[in-house]
């Protein structure tokens, strides 16, 4: 099997920087740069020759699920690799992170996308929808969080957790095969929570038999590590400061439940167990 190992890249070069050193050089990466801002390009591709990896830059509409469609895109382009795997710009992987992922793909090389719960966070806390607002929202901002409130619940009920009110638990979804990318792409409306909606589909596609989508729990096994700590220029702060996030929050909220998936489907879970380290 082949693995191609993407990085998609926005702003934030110092970060990119720390990724790229979480990924063993042993492994085929590319950064794929999906900016609205220029400037950036000159930064990131600075970063990637001191990594001596290849960027490509791709046309971006600044929302998260444009930048993630053009690596899927990428990867569908380039034939030889089996599968993707993607991880954020400012993230990182911990050690050996990469090497689990490829252990399970190649144990179980069924799996069509592959999701990581429980990813540690660099923030450290566990949040609910009042300590999400109290983090994030300028208390002058007047923002009304019914329908995203509504569809943190919906999500929470289609995958048992426990507290329907957390935003803890959402997924990153880390690999994908060559026969997911055919079938299903992100929504590119999305100003936030894409994974999460994406999670909702794929799970809606594995109940139909369709797609073979799993989860890995990584509160033991350590694999990825998502930071939110830059909640000026961060994900979650533009999320929740965007003019436009209770109508996008409506929508996210609709589209999930016009999925109609069924309660009773549950996600099988997959074990990390490694292979010998090549």
């Amino acid at each position: 099997m082949s693995f191609l190992i993407a990085v998609l890249t926005s702003r934030d070069s110092k970060k990119l920087h720390r990724c790229l050193l979480s990924i063993p050089t042993k492994y085929d990466t590319k950064v794929i740069c999906n900016t609205l801002n220029p400037r950036y390009y000159t930064k990131a591709q600075n970063i990637c020759r001191k990594h001596n990896v290849e960027m490509i830059i791709t046309k971006s509409n600044g929302t998260p699920g444009k930048g993630k469609n053009s690596v899927l895109n990428y990867f569908l382009e380039n034939t030889k690799y089996d599968y993707v795997i993607l991880i954020d710009g400012d993230d990182y992987f911990f050690p050996n992170g990469v090497d689990k992922v490829i252990s399970i793909l190649t144990n179980s090389p069924d799996i069509d996308v592959l999701g990581l719960e429980n990813c540690h966070v660099v923030e450290e806390k566990v949040f609910d929808i009042s300590e999400y607002e109290k983090t994030f929202l300028p208390k002058d901002l007047n923002v009304d969080l019914t329908y995203f409130s509504k569809f943190i619940n919906y999500f929470n009920t289609q995958f048992n957790n426990d507290n329907k009110d957390s935003v803890a638990n959402f997924h990153r979804l880390i690999a994908y095969s060559r026969r997911s990318v055919k079938k299903i792409k992100y929504d590119e409306s999305l100003i936030g929570c894409e994974d999460m909606l994406f999670s909702i589909q794929l799970k809606k596609l594995d109940e139909n038999g369709i797609l073979n989508f799993k989860l890995t729990n990584c509160r033991q096994n350590k694999i990825y590590c998502y930071d939110i700590t830059d909640t000026v220029n961060g994900c979650s702060g533009l999320f929740l400061q965007d003019k436009l996030f209770e109508e996008k929050c409506h929508y996210l909220y609709r589209s999930a439940v016009m999925l109609e998936n069924s309660l009773e489907h549950k996600i099988k879970y997959v074990e990390g167990g490694l292979l010998p380290l090549r």
